[in-house]
């Protein structure tokens, strides 16, 4: 039994946190000013807290977060993307995230796309388990790679195991950073795999009114600043108290959109 499942209630998890975590007082948390992975951490904490519920959160690959939801009860996991085949599966909260997954390629072996199509016959990395990995299923991509991590894709586009990886494009820097890659291993092809929401999931049998007494607590934090601040000190990197950090939405925010 893992920490987080000995906590009574809920079992509270999230994925692929890198270097953007570290443990504190026995806790998992975010490293503040690391990026969207420490804040997606530390706005489950804040959540659970909001619902009175032990703030104990646990990083375990994607893959096994999604099986721990369909097949436990009273199980959350941030950061999940919504998506067709996974929308009567799962419960949502959120959303909390808005990204954009494009393909990538090895500058030192350019691949040329003008659509996501032309690059279906070729070796592409994915994240096991992830919603990327089943709509490039969907579509007859014939060679995908699947691992526990986007670092890894990193990795295994630049050693030249793959021609193509799959990441957001807001996280590629943090990624290649992790990889210990150079800024400029990977080069976005432009072409657009995915445009998707994030959100917070809840186990497939969670009752409705459960569903809505998470949804109500986020919206709590939304309105009160919460969040806001937790971006702030989480999610944008350290900067001078002029440039004015806190003025700068949250990703997915349906205000800001």
């Amino acid at each position: 039994m893992t920490a987080a499942q000995a906590q009574p209630g809920w079992a509270a998890y999230t994925h692929s946190t890198g270097e953007q975590a570290e443990v504190r007082d026995g806790e998992l948390r975010g490293r503040p000013h690391a990026g969207k992975r420490a804040y997606y951490l530390e706005l489950l904490r804040a959540l659970l807290q909001e619902l009175g519920l032990p703030p104990q959160v646990e990083d375990v690959p994607l893959a096994r977060g999604l099986m721990l939801l369909q097949n436990q009860d009273r199980v959350a996991l941030v950061n999940v993307n919504r998506s067709p085949e996974r929308e009567t599966q799962l419960h949502w909260v959120g959303p909390v995230s808005l990204e954009h997954f494009y393909l990538y390629d090895n500058p030192g072996r350019p691949v040329a796309l003008s659509r996501l199509e032309d690059a279906r016959q070729l070796p592409v990395c994915v994240v096991k388990g992830s919603s990327v990995e089943a709509l490039l299923q969907a579509r007859g991509f014939a060679r995908l790679t699947p691992v526990s991590s986007y670092t890894g894709c990193m990795r295994m586009l630049v050693a030249g195991r793959v021609r193509l990886a799959v990441a957001a494009e807001s996280n590629l820097a943090q990624h290649l950073s992790e990889a210990q890659l150079d800024e400029n291993a990977a080069r976005s092809t432009g072409a657009l795999v995915l445009r998707i929401e994030g959100y917070v999931a809840l186990s497939r049998n969670t009752p409705q009114a459960e569903v809505a007494r998470w949804q109500a607590a986020l919206h709590r934090l939304t309105q009160n600043g919460r969040l806001q601040a937790l971006w702030s000190q989480y999610a944008l990197a350290a900067s001078p108290p002029e440039q004015g950090a806190r003025s700068r939405p949250l990703p997915g925010d349906a205000t800001a959109r």
